[in-house]
């Protein structure tokens, strides 16, 4: 029987073909003979105790023109999760009431046979900001979370330059970079903190963040590629959507040495495939909701046939399908 592999992730029109992993993943099922299909977490159903949801076939291809459609849709029609092979959760933070919601919904599929890529459970227990702070402090910069001002600041004025992280945000959003003596700082933490009513993330500035923050890329809790996003001159964020150039990167006995500690840790909550961001050897964060950057870095490295990371990424789902009960 042919297999079915159903995306869920942000509306397929919205997306940037050359550069979405989701859609990179979405060519490689194609060019296996499986069946795609598409929907977003609004399409997901309960009914009576059992998950469903309202997709769309979809086919899938990287234009050569600009304007060119890289995909089109086919036939609606509603599925039960126990139908897929493998379900990819893969919609875009925020981690918000809406994602945890769709979570909970993909928790209602019953058959040993159906994979959800990554799990849903270990998406609700692992935020990408402070759940290294449980499993691995040790490989993080100096970090203070609070929503209490004072003791915000008092961090501030120990370590000096500080980075400000809302929880909750992506892409960068929210993120800034201040001094002990700014005389905003107090009105950039009023601002994040709502008035010192939601914590928020305090770190330590690292001076390597102008050469670059490392996207490493984590399979089945194993390095398999990274690139470095350099912020640009008029910007500390390095996300490459907000200006962050990509270069090449190598993979270091550090990070060698934090995979080796995260691994047991990543695949016991089924977090399967996982994005590290790093500077100067220290994890910054771990992002497990819908890590990028693959097409990147198999452009940067001009990486063919079996190396490519998405080839690697469904041989890998391959074997956990091999060993499904």
């Amino acid at each position: 029987m042919q297999r079915r592999y159903l995306y869920i992730m942000d509306p397929i029109n919205s997306i940037n073909p050359r550069t979405d992993t989701t859609f990179y993943f979405m060519l490689e099922s194609q060019s296996r003979g499986i069946e795609n299909l598409f929907c977003t977490i609004e399409d997901l159903i309960n009914c009576d105790g059992k998950g469903f949801a309202s997709v769309e076939h979809i086919q899938v291809s990287m234009p050569t023109n600009e304007g060119e459609a890289h995909f089109h849709l086919g036939k609606k029609e509603t599925v039960a999760f126990d139908d897929c092979d493998v379900i990819f959760m893969r919609k875009d933070p925020p981690v918000d009431e809406r994602f945890l919601a769709a979570c909970m919904l993909l928790d209602c599929h019953n058959s040993h046979n159906t994979i959800v890529f990554n799990n849903p459970k270990g998406l609700r227990i692992a935020n990408e900001k402070l759940w290294g702070l449980h499993v691995a402090a040790q490989y993080m910069p100096k970090t203070v979370v609070s929503s209490n001002l004072q003791v915000l600041i008092e961090a501030s004025q120990h370590l000096g330059r500080v980075v400000l992280k809302p929880l909750f945000g992506s892409g960068g959003g929210g993120i800034l970079v201040m001094e002990k003596d700014d005389r905003n700082l107090r009105s950039a933490l009023e601002l994040l903190t709502g008035n010192g009513k939601k914590p928020i993330m305090l770190q330590q500035y690292l001076p390597g963040a102008r050469q670059g923050d490392k996207r490493l890329i984590l399979l089945g809790g194993k390095p398999i590629g990274a690139l470095l996003r350099v912020p640009g001159a008029d910007d500390h964020r390095a996300n490459l959507h907000v200006g962050g150039e990509a270069q090449k990167s190598q993979i270091t006995s550090t990070d060698e040495e934090i995979a080796k500690h995260l691994a047991p840790q990543l695949l016991a909550l089924g977090l399967h495939f996982v994005g590290l961001d790093i500077i100067d050897g220290k994890i910054t964060e771990i992002n497990v909701t819908s890590p990028t950057c693959l097409q990147e870095i198999d452009r940067l490295e001009n990486r063919q046939g079996k190396d490519k990371l998405n080839v690697q990424v469904l041989d890998y789902i391959d074997q956990l399908l091999l060993r499904m009960p």
